[in-house]
């Protein structure tokens, strides 16, 4: 081979290495714009997705506090799925330190989780405004539950559209707390009057029981007022059967039976406990036994026949029970799963007139009780309205509060109702997944939580009894 041709076959070589490292920086300079991008968009996810177990934040320590989101959340969480008391929850966690490598690394006290839980109970009332703004709303107001002395007034927010199903605690909020000794029309009137103050827009209508001063406040702050459907059912069978003298003779033959048996061999067939309170409200279950004991009275041993005997008698006593129970579920499943609307009392008028209206003057005087209630409230809907009337999720909500708090009376109304509104907000786990337990906690102080107790609560007469004794 020549030089002239060496040259030529080196040129060549240097040719191809120069291309192929233009194309080598091409490569290069596509992956660094690639590699930006992905960074790019890491970043913007990362900005978007402040809070969760994802997050690095997640595992650092509150502004403020000695703990991590990671074990304030676990906290509250469990306090609000398991009504588990501080104690039992400092416990939980202790246990847990030893199987998260690290993650719980501190533990803290019962009173600072307990305290977590009351300062996102205020932040989610003083978030209420904010929330409810934008959305139109109902409200459920009732006077929950009396403790010693004191009255609770409690007012939830719950969204106006029916959703297609029953109410979920999910879909609540607590817009406030009120206590005092007695209330009236006049001071639930003004309770009304200021809540809407707070929120800035009126609530589009009302439920409550039929408490007289419930109704009169209402009517007179002119907001529509739906009547809670169990509530008004079951008062209606109240005024045909509380003193009718057939009703009052099986249900306490029934309550002699189970007296007398409840020692004995036929034990496992004794009627369910009867309550004395909201009797009328929970007679499905009583009188569901009474009519399958009859169905299947005749497959009974001779004692047991002995111990139930009474219940031949009352056979058409109970089927009549049995008829308005079954059309009061109806009702009360069609509402609550449907919605009130011109369609579901049309429903309900259909079955009502196909069922009880067909029976003795006794199922007739409460049937027409229950059309007389539809027509008033198909008076207060417009076409295509279809809303809410159920207050069962305060029921709901005040069940547990009464498993938790203490049961010593003289306490009163504690800053312990400040974990209702935290309970709410934790319903289901999607929810509790996304709540921010930073946010509320970064926003309140114990500060508040004394200032808001001097403003909506009165004196606790535990610590009344103290320091009169100490003064002795």
């Amino acid at each position: 081979m020549t030089k002239s041709d060496k040259i030529k076959q080196l040129k060549s070589s240097l040719k191809n290495t120069k291309a192929q490292l233009k194309r080598r920086e091409a490569k290069i300079a596509r992956l660094e714009a690639r590699n930006s991008q992905l960074e790019a968009e890491a970043k913007k996810k990362r900005e978007r997705q402040t809070y969760g177990a994802k997050s690095e934040e997640y595992y650092k320590t509150i502004p403020g506090h000695q703990f991590s989101e990671f074990v304030v959340q676990i906290a509250i969480a469990i306090r609000c799925a398991t009504n588990a008391s501080p104690r039992d929850i400092a416990k939980i966690l202790e246990i847990l330190a030893n199987f998260t490598f690290g993650l719980v690394d501190k533990l803290p006290s019962y009173n600072t989780i307990d305290n977590w839980v009351r300062k996102c109970g205020l932040d989610e009332i003083n978030q209420t405004p904010k929330a409810l703004n934008d959305n139109n709303y109902a409200m459920i107001i009732d006077e929950c539950m009396m403790i010693g002395s004191q009255k609770l007034l409690t007012m939830i927010s719950v969204p106006a559209e029916h959703q297609g199903r029953p109410l979920q605690l999910d879909d609540a909020r607590v817009v406030g707390f009120e206590v005092q000794t007695t209330w009236n029309a006049e001071k639930v009137k003004k309770v009304l009057e200021k809540s809407e103050g707070i929120i800035g827009k009126a609530a589009k209508y009302v439920i409550s029981d039929n408490d007289a001063k419930m109704r009169k406040a209402i009517k007179s702050s002119n907001f529509t007022w739906h009547r809670d459907v169990s509530h008004t059912l079951a008062l209606f069978m109240e005024r045909i059967y509380k003193h009718d003298a057939e009703f009052a003779e099986f249900f306490n033959k029934m309550a002699v039976c189970k007296k007398q048996c409840c020692m004995k061999d036929v034990a496992y067939l004794q009627s369910p406990s009867q309550r004395c309170k909201a009797k009328f409200m929970n007679l499905e279950e009583s009188v569901n036994w009474a009519y399958k004991m009859l169905q299947l009275y005749h497959k009974l041993t001779t004692l047991e026949k002995e111990v139930f005997s009474f219940l031949p008698a009352y056979a058409s006593f109970i089927d009549e029970m049995q008829d308005i129970v079954s059309c009061v579920h109806f009702i009360e499943k069609e509402m609550k799963y449907n919605g009130l609307s011109k369609n579901t009392i049309a429903k309900c008028r259909m079955h009502i007139n196909a069922t009880i209206m067909c029976g003795n003057e006794r199922m007739r005087r409460v049937g027409t009780c229950f059309l007389s209630y539809l027509s008033e409230e198909d008076g207060l809907l417009k076409d295509a309205d279809i809303v809410n009337n159920s207050s069962d999720l305060i029921e709901t909500t005040f069940g547990i509060f009464k498993y938790i708090q203490s049961p010593n009376k003289l306490n009163g109304v504690t800053t312990l109702v400040l974990h209702l509104p935290v309970i709410l907000s934790f319903a289901g786990i999607s929810n509790s997944k996304r709540y921010n337990v930073k946010e509320h906690l970064c926003r309140t102080r114990i500060k508040d939580i004394i200032l808001w107790r001097e403003k909506y609560l009165m004196e606790n007469l535990v610590s009344k009894r103290i320091k009169t004794l100490k003064a002795a």
